[in-house]
């Protein structure tokens, strides 16, 4: 780090050292997992590849306040899964992924393309749709627009 290097220069320097870390990890596993801070505790987390790399097969995406760690699982359990055969599609429930419960995908745009989100359980395992998922369960889990953010300290 240069310590004369002004705060714009930083940000410029970080972002040309994400990319090429983007690219190599593109070139290495044919994907990567890209995360967004939006604040109030949100992440936009969410992959780039997988679509090219499995024709029809939409990325993936989460957006609701857990671990890297869990994300980092999470895509690349599906990741295997796809290299084992198996597709995905929005409404789908996916088992397997969570202890005891099951994920539900559902469609949704993350900047100008489509994605399959996963939404995840309520602590009673009920999922968004189901009739015992409490309503006011990570809200937003299901509905944030992530280029529309209803807070303005994202």
């Amino acid at each position: 780090m240069n310590r004369d290097e002004s705060p714009e220069e930083r940000r410029r320097r970080f972002a040309e050292e994400q990319r090429a870390r983007e690219a190599e990890w593109l070139a290495e596993h044919g994907w990567f997992t890209h995360y967004v801070p939006l604040g109030r505790g949100y992440v936009n987390a969410h992959t780039h590849g997988i679509s090219a790399r499995f024709p029809g097969q939409l990325d993936f995406q989460i957006v609701v306040g857990v671990s890297s760690e869990l994300v980092s699982g999470l895509f690349w359990d599906l990741f295997r899964r796809l290299e084992a055969g198996e597709r995905f599609q929005a409404g789908q429930r996916v088992s397997e992924l969570l202890r005891d419960a099951e994920v539900l995908l559902q469609l949704a745009r993350e900047s100008e393309r489509d994605v399959l989100r996963l939404l995840f359980p309520a602590k009673n395992g009920a999922l968004p749709g189901d009739p015992d998922y409490p309503e006011d369960y990570a809200p937003l889990q299901s509905s944030l627009d992530t280029d529309d953010l209803p807070w303005d300290d994202a």
